[in-house]
């Protein structure tokens, strides 16, 4: 794969190109001997020999098309299938360098259609329309040019319809612009809202919103639907008047021959060629203008992956960060997802290597976003992140993805069986390895339990497990893969007690480790035995210390403790 150049054509490519030029040209020959026959017909000058020879002929150009069209296609096949395989390759390593913040719910559907279709209608061009349009105008010249031995004044009428194909060509190419790039920006739009509604199915179906309801959906497929219509009604016109006037030719140049066929100037056979020839002409035009057209819209696909090819890619050396500890620390750190509106704002902290820091505050006030920077899914827009001293802000995300381990309330599970899920936190890890940590995840029991153990297949992003099953099994994870830091995102949302427990218990054993610990809770009772508890209000550290610290200022913290004994009460 060439890693500057995913389009880089391969040699087979080229050779199945060439080969069906050639059949486009022995195609042509076919044509010759045929008017061979019909002027030894018409001069009598037919023999049993020249039959002979004319067959042999034929049968040999035939065999030979076979062959060409044969290799051809099949070198084309795998020459083009070739290239598009290294785009999807070269896109897979692509997608791992772009900053994970590019990857927004419309920005994923964008993603996923280029991937998937875009590169199979760029495959098309490789594949079936390149070799078909250079086949075609080698044939049409070469058809010209015969008309033109044959009768020059035909020819050259033939020459000027041809010219009229420029004009024809530059109004489908204005179409393609404008509405082709319309329909392809609208059928991402329609990935995502498919791919949208798919996962919310089951509460769009609790609020009877499923199937023609709802209106995000239907709108967008309408609008698929409309830019589709347009598209076909503004280019067929075109192409239909451009094939008028071709096909008008016949009857022009039958009319035009014929008075140098009356005078004698023109033999029969030569003005019934010169009269066959223009139909056969507009035919190999109106594959010609299709095969344009098609060209023209596919390289919106081709323009679509080079977008992708050309968007900046994460900055950052790819070197281990080396540290002896691993205290975080934000200084005077400022965020925000839309420019001029602010998520944090000059935050400043410090949580101490092997020590369990706690973040709480409000719905929406920052605290996600605390950990997202110190993953390096998003870059601070103002101050500096550390790990053990260090700045993370020269380094790629994945060097600093390795120094930690992830719990987020929202589990992302591979559609495989429980052991390889396990698997992908440390690949070389040996089953025992895996099963020892689901112990201390608290979900070995429940994977014993399940017809094939282990190697239980779990479904798409796990469907087939439950809420606090699926969480436990993260957290097996994040054991196993025992890195030094690790992050807790309200790992026991949305759970129900029974489950709660079981992940509560989990979250134990996985804190035994000697670990920096940096977790978001919902439950103040869950940190109150913290090192360290940030509240994060605004945007902003509002208040920070131990359990007993914060109680003392009788501030934001007291004032949310005090609620939940109220509401436990």
């Amino acid at each position: 794969m060439n890693s500057r150049n995913p389009f880089q054509k391969n040699a087979r490519f080229a050779i199945g190109t060439v080969l069906t030029v050639l059949e486009g040209i022995l195609s042509g020959c076919t044509y010759l001997s045929l008017y061979l026959l019909i002027k030894m017909l018409i001069e009598g000058t037919v023999t049993a020999g020249r039959i002979r020879l004319l067959t042999l002929a034929l049968a040999g150009i035939f065999l030979l098309r076979v062959i060409s069209y044969g290799i051809g296609y099949t070198q084309n096949q795998i020459g083009g299938a070739a290239v598009s395989r290294n785009i999807r390759l070269y896109l897979g390593d692509k997608f791992k360098k772009i900053p994970l913040s590019r990857f927004t719910e419309g920005q994923v559907g964008q993603y996923v259609n280029t991937m998937t279709s875009d590169v199979a209608s760029y495959e098309q061009i490789l594949t079936h329309k390149t070799g078909n349009l250079i086949k075609n105008i080698t044939l049409s010249l070469m058809l010209i040019l015969f008309v033109c031995r044959l009768y020059l004044p035909a020819g050259l009428c033939l020459l000027v319809i041809s010219l009229l194909f420029i004009p024809n060509m530059w109004l489908s190419f204005r179409i393609v612009k404008k509405y082709g790039n319309a329909k392809n920006r609208i059928c991402a739009e329609s990935v995502s809202s498919i791919v949208e509604y798919v996962s919310g199915i089951q509460t769009l179906r609790t609020y009877n919103m499923g199937g023609v309801k709802n209106k995000a959906t239907t709108n967008v497929m309408r609008d698929f639907s409309n830019v589709c219509y347009e598209y076909e009604a503004r280019g067929i016109p075109v192409g239909f008047t451009f094939a008028i006037i071709d096909w008008l030719a016949v009857p022009f140049i039958m009319l035009l021959a014929a008075d140098p066929l009356f005078n004698g100037t023109l033999a029969p056979i030569d003005y019934l060629m010169t009269s066959i020839m223009p139909m056969l002409l507009a035919k190999l035009f109106a594959n010609i203008a299709i095969d344009l057209f098609s060209y023209k819209n596919l390289l919106i696909s081709k323009r679509n992956i080079q977008k992708i090819v050309e968007e900046p890619e994460e900055q950052g050396v790819y070197q281990e960060i080396s540290s002896h500890s691993h205290d975080i620390a934000f200084d005077h750190v400022c965020f925000s997802y839309v420019p001029n509106e602010p998520v944090l704002k000059d935050v400043t902290f410090h949580a101490e290597d092997q020590k369990l820091t706690a973040i709480v505050g409000d719905s929406g006030s920052g605290k996600s976003t605390i950990l997202n920077l110190i993953a390096k899914y998003y870059e601070p827009v103002g101050g500096s992140i550390s790990i053990g001293k260090t700045s993370i802000g020269g380094f790629a995300a994945e060097k600093v993805l390795e120094q930690i381990s992830m719990v987020d309330q929202d589990v992302f599970l591979f559609d495989d069986t429980i052991r390889e899920n396990i698997r992908h936190a440390r690949p070389d890890a040996s089953d025992a390895e895996i099963e020892a940590a689901c112990r201390e995840a608290n979900c070995d029991g429940f994977i014993r339990r399940l017809e094939k153990g282990y190697d239980t297949p779990i479904g798409e992003n796990g469907n087939l497990l439950s809420g606090g099953e699926r969480q436990r099994l993260s957290i097996a994870r994040a054991i196993l893969k025992n890195s030094p830091v690790l992050l807790l995102d309200e790992a026991t949302a949305s759970l129900d007690i029974e489950n709660e427990l079981a992940v509560k218990q989990a979250i134990s054993n996985l804190l035994k480790a000697r670990k920096t610990v940096i977790m978001i809770a919902h439950t103040l009772s869950i940190v109150k035995n913290a090192d360290q508890i940030l509240v994060v209000n605004d945007g902003r550290i509002a208040e920070s210390g131990t359990h007993e610290e914060l109680l003392a200022i009788d501030g934001k913290y007291a004032a949310m403790w005090n609620a939940e004994k109220q509401l436990s009460a």
